[in-house]
């Protein structure tokens, strides 16, 4: 099975509010959660590169609402926005996919890194790894190796992230 962000639930932004530190979104999910309350999770509009980290504070599996907060500064409102919600580990790497102002470029692994892993398939990059060299994102933090990046970013497929993982 193919899988998409249409497999992962969508959560409409009905009110939206902030204090000193943290930005607040209630809302309602369109099908059954895949989070959980005190979960870090990821709103993400695709779309619009709309990408906000945060936490499910409140959930309520009955009636389908949950609340969340962020640290993320936006640039604008996103009440009344409908973003896929899905938790921060597998966002974080949706996220890597989809952001089209990314940018990559192919790196080698030096002697002092001496090894990193794609944050794909966390296959080895480097001293003892079958590959030493990949692709780089935000300043050689995010290593990607050749496979995952021509399978999974260059068609912007999110095919890595199935209903078993979820």
């Amino acid at each position: 099975m193919k899988f998409t962000l249409g497999d992962i639930p969508v959560f409409e932004i009905t009110s939206e509010s902030s204090d000193e530190i943290y930005t607040y979104y209630k809302g309602r999910f369109d099908k059954q959660p895949i989070v959980k309350e005190n979960w870090l999770v990821d709103l993400i509009e695709a779309q619009n590169n709309i990408f906000v980290h945060g936490r499910c504070i409140k959930i309520d599996n009955e009636n389908l609402t949950a609340k969340f907060r962020t640290k993320d500064n936006m640039s604008g409102s996103l009440l009344g926005k409908s973003m896929s919600v899905i938790d921060g580990y597998w966002g974080e790497r949706i996220m890597l996919v989809l952001d089209t102002t990314m940018k990559w470029e192919k790196s080698e692994v030096t002697k002092q890194e001496d090894h990193e892993h794609c944050h794909i398939c966390m296959g080895k990059i480097g001293n003892g790894g079958e590959r030493n060299t990949g692709w780089t994102g935000q300043g050689r933090f995010y290593w990607i190796c050749f496979e995952c990046f021509g399978e999974y970013f260059e068609t912007k497929s999110i095919e890595f992230v199935n209903s078993l993982t979820l």
